[in-house]
């Protein structure tokens, strides 16, 4: 809901310049999805979502607008919080070149600090590295520092590796994608309503603590797990996108989360 406003909404940060730019990229999208949504279907036999088939250059500009609403929702959150986001993986690391990103620099201090960068590539002795402006933890001053690739991960890319349809949840993030996996996430609050139902007496703290998020949610297991068998759920959002072909499961989750799926399910090439 939150990405979706910079979709819709023409003023979603408040601020003119930065508004202006998301207004630009609105416009954009726009007409190219005009342009190849119609088409799509009579032109391509595939079972990929229209989502997944728009131009280069519609992508680039929904990339782009992510990134603004990444950025604007990372300057929200309190500095702990900033910390939980830089610790997660990004499967992408992509630093575009000439442009203002902010990034989770890891593996240097103990704890991720927040970088700045516009993209310098260093040559000869620096080939390899990036030129980040280190932010100091009063986010008042900081130093520039030349910072291997593999050190950097960007807020966006962060946020595209592990965000799922209900938002962007730490725990859930470490837990391995499977076409067929064990477990569903479901929301707590819906848990407790169906317990309460099915269990005269019930009182909800008995099994889950309500949160205080409505977005809370947790883990259900769908079949028995057995001792030392992976804990497994499914990246695609839909029940559609999950019952597609391998090489469409494969494509959606390349896309989206930049892995290969090798899953049991795909590597038999069965539909879901």
């Amino acid at each position: 809901g939150k990405l979706l406003n910079f979709h819709i909404n023409p003023n979603p940060t408040g601020v003119a310049e930065r508004d202006g730019e998301i207004r630009r990229l609105q416009r954009k999208i726009r007409h190219g999805i005009k342009e190849h949504h119609c088409s799509y279907r009579n032109e391509v036999k595939s079972d990929l979502p229209v989502l997944y088939s728009y131009s280069d250059e519609v992508q680039k500009n929904l990339n782009r607008l992510s990134k603004h609403a990444a950025q604007f929702y990372f300057d929200l959150l309190e500095p702990s919080d900033q910390q939980k986001w830089m610790a997660l993986e990004d499967n992408f690391r992509e630093i575009p070149s000439r442009s203002k990103t902010t990034v989770a620099v890891f593996g240097i201090y103990d704890l991720p600090r927040v970088g700045i960068t516009f993209g310098r590539k260093g040559k000869g002795h620096k080939k390899g590295k990036i030129f980040v402006f280190i932010v100091n933890d009063d986010r008042e001053d900081g130093e520039w520092m030349w910072l291997d690739a593999m050190y950097i991960k960007t807020i966006y890319g962060i946020l595209k590796s592990n965000i799922f349809p209900s938002g962007l949840f730490e725990d859930f993030s470490g837990t391995r994608h499977d076409c067929s996996p064990n477990t569903i996430m479901v929301p707590v609050d819906r848990i407790n309503r169906r317990i309460g139902r099915l269990v005269p007496g019930f009182e909800e703290k008995v099994l889950l603590e309500q949160s205080k998020s409505p977005f809370e949610h947790a883990l259900v297991a769908t079949r028995d797990i057995h001792e030392g068998e992976d804990i497994t759920m499914c990246y695609l959002g839909s029940r559609e996108d999950k019952s597609r072909s391998t090489r469409t499961r494969r494509a959606i989750l390349e896309q989206k989360y930049g892995f290969v799926c090798h899953c049991k399910s795909c590597v038999n090439n069965v539909y879901c």
